[in-house]
């Protein structure tokens, strides 16, 4: 089962979103999530998962398409799009979907900017 605190620390996720993070803990979720926290009180949270399942590319399309406010990121992976409205970044490269989703009432300023930090750090480290 892959690990997806492995293709980033809370000490590069501090670093990009300017604030002090958790140590990422693994979730037992499907496809596996690590969660940073990064205010408890409010309950706000930076999601990472990698996914190379063969459904990853569909899953990844579908998403693409669930919602008018879609907006295409340039310049990361093969394809990637950000959703404003949930606040997540999902990046297609090489049949693994990368997705980085902020969650909570202390959001970076710019979540987008933020997330598009943390998929360029883990990126190269997600592997099918």
């Amino acid at each position: 089962m892959p690990d997806p605190c492995r293709v980033i620390s809370g000490s590069e996720v501090a670093g990009t979103i300017g604030t002090p993070v958790s140590k990422g803990t693994r979730l037992q979720t499907w496809p596996p999530l690590c969660r940073f926290i990064i205010d408890q009180a409010s309950e706000t949270f930076v999601y990472l998962s990698d996914d190379s399942r063969p459904t990853a590319i569909d899953d990844f399309a579908r998403g693409e398409h669930t919602t008018d406010a879609t907006q295409p990121v340039t310049g990361l992976g093969d394809r990637a799009y950000w959703l404003p409205r949930s606040t997540a970044l999902h990046v297609l490269s090489a049949g693994t979907q990368l997705v980085v989703m902020f969650r909570g009432g202390k959001v970076p300023p710019d979540p987008r900017s933020a997330a598009v930090g943390l998929a360029r750090i883990a990126l190269p480290r997600a592997r099918p």
